[in-house]
């Protein structure tokens, strides 16, 4: 009995929705916690996005299971940042995209934004 707790335990803990919640509430209690319940859902909805398509595309990677959840970890803490950027970058896009494109460019070539 105690065996299988401890298994099942292990694998509750190396699954990627673990390390979405924990990282959801992390970022919520160290930043928004004024937003309320409305800022913790928006953090568990997009911690577990990132965390589970992160999963997948980490499965392919050879790397031990530490780093692995380490990376995990690391995205979905920045997840919702990283969502709100491709959001922003997709309005201005929208608007005008030549412009944004240039931008880009200018910015992979590490010249100043002017």
């Amino acid at each position: 009995m105690k065996d299988e707790l401890r298994q099942a335990l292990s694998e509750m803990a190396a699954h990627p929705i673990t390390f979405g919640v924990f990282a959801a509430l992390g970022r919520w209690l160290l930043g928004d916690r004024a937003g309320g319940l409305r800022a913790l859902l928006a953090y568990m909805s997009s911690s577990l996005l990132v965390a589970w398509g992160a999963s997948y595309w980490l499965a392919e990677e050879v790397m031990s299971s530490g780093r692995r959840s380490l990376y995990l970890l690391l995205l979905a803490f920045v997840a919702k940042d990283v969502l709100i950027a491709i959001l922003t970058v997709a309005q201005q896009f929208g608007a005008n995209p030549f412009e944004v494109i240039r931008r880009i460019r200018k910015a992979l070539a590490g010249g100043p934004d002017s």
